[in-house]
Formats: structure tokens, sequence, C-alpha cells
């Protein structure tokens, strides 16, 4: 056994990283930023880890990675992570001038207000007729969407002028 003294080495570590792309392991050990794990490489698929497991995590993750734990055993860890719930919706407001009773649930359904037909129908029949402008396109959505903007050319029937007056 004296023969193989120093052949076989210990180094204090927290966990191991290890991944099947030597390349995305060796990036990580000469990142600057993760200089504070105390990252080691030990070969081309291992790295040994100075920091908390918690740490080394939020760590990688800060910076992009997507790293998963592991139990002891090599299966994956799930994570419990806080559930986040939308906010609480608001009460609908109440129309203004009504008064808001103690005992009435904001959120109540309230019925609608009897309307009078009659009264409805005439006020609807006795309002002045709403006659909707001209389209300047005249139905054409082609000249909208080329970019040409300037009002189309009227149709014959609307440059005749009368001569009765003259």
């Amino acid at each position: 056994m004296a023969r193989s003294h120093g052949r076989v080495r210990v180094t204090p570590a927290a966990f191991v990283i290890h991944s099947k792309e030597p390349a995305l392991l060796a990036e990580l050990a000469a990142h600057r930023k993760f200089d504070k794990l105390g990252l080691r490489q030990l070969a081309p698929t291992v790295l040994v880890s100075r920091t908390p497991l918690d740490k080394t995590l939020a760590a990688l993750r800060a910076e992009g990675c997507a790293p998963v734990a592991e139990t002891t055993n090599g299966t994956v860890r799930i994570e419990q992570t806080e559930r986040r719930r939308a906010a609480q919706v608001p009460p609908p407001r109440l129309p203004r001038g009504e008064p808001r009773s103690r005992n009435s649930d904001p959120r109540a359904v309230r019925a609608p207000a009897a309307v009078d037909l009659k009264t409805l129908a005439a006020r609807l029949r006795a309002a002045p007729p709403m006659v909707p402008e001209p389209d300047p396109y005249n139905g054409s959505l082609r000249q909208r969407h080329r970019g040409n903007h300037r009002r189309p050319r009227e149709p014959a029937s609307a440059c005749l002028v009368p001569l009765a007056g003259r």
C-alpha cells in the first residue's frame, strides 16, 4: 500500500454536477459568474461544487440554465413550488347615486329595471332619423390597403350639373 500513496485523492465537495455534454460542463466551469460556486472539473462530464445544492441550482437558473436536481439514488427530485394565485377580483362598483346597504352582497345580480315598451317605442319613433355618412371609397378596400389615401373619383352620375338653373 505504501507505493500507492497519493494515487487516490479525496476532495471536499458539496455535490456533483454531471451531464452528457462535456462542452456544457466546460463552459459552466469556466464561466466567471460561477466562480463563487467553487466549481471544479474532475472529468469531461463531471464537475464538483463546494456550494450547497439550493444555492447552486438558484445560481444556474438565474443565468438561464435549467438544471434538474437528483436524489441520492439518482432519480429526478420533484421540487414543490409555491402556488401563485391571481389577485382576488374586487366586487363590481354600484352605479352612481345608488346607496349601498351593509347587508346586501355587492356581487348579487340585480334585476333590470322595468321598461314600458310603449314609451320606448314612442321615443324611438320620435328620434331624428340617422343617415350614415357615405363611404368615401365606395366600398373598395383595395385603395385603402395600397396606400392610396386620395378620395376616388365620383361616379359619372354625381358629376352631372343641372342646366335648368341657367
